[in-house]
């Protein structure tokens, strides 16, 4: 799920209702990875508002419907760090993931930290790719170990 938090909780409610018995989170039989990349986090941000509206108190609204998936139904994985997206420290990225990560190890399901798979990815590879075909005709792209 990525987006807004706002817009999370929306599409976590649409996913109960399709996938769940009778609409309960409690019935679901299958197994739901909420891969959470909160586009709230904005580079630059040093706080997230954390009022009755802010995005912090929509974010423990999507931990507490969570909380009701029975366990073993649902896996979570957090935001990464700003090493893995090539942002400096200074962007404040990690404070502000670190809030939702927290929020999320209340559910009780598993949370997984995803920077160290991250930070194997080639995240600049096709930014490459682009710019070394940029002025030729028409060249066929491919992935870093040569297959289409």
């Amino acid at each position: 799920m990525a987006g807004l938090v706002g817009s999370i909780l929306t599409m976590l409610l649409a996913f109960i209702l399709t996938f769940s018995l009778n609409g309960n989170p409690e019935e679901f039989l299958g197994h739901l990875l909420v891969i959470f990349s909160p586009n709230d986090v904005k580079l630059g941000n040093k706080e997230l508002h954390e009022d009755r509206d802010g995005v912090l108190a929509i974010t423990r609204k999507i931990r507490d419907i969570l909380q009701r998936f029975p366990l073993g139904t649902v896996s979570i994985l957090t935001p990464g760090t700003s090493a893995n997206f090539g942002f400096k420290p200074e962007q404040n990225f990690d404070a502000l993931a670190e809030k939702y990560t927290k929020v999320f190890i209340d559910t009780g399901h598993p949370v997984y930290d995803p920077q160290f798979i991250f930070g194997t990815m080639e995240p600049n590879f096709w930014k490459q790719a682009v710019r070394e075909t940029v002025g030729k005709k028409r060249v066929q792209l491919k992935n870093p170990d040569g297959s289409l």
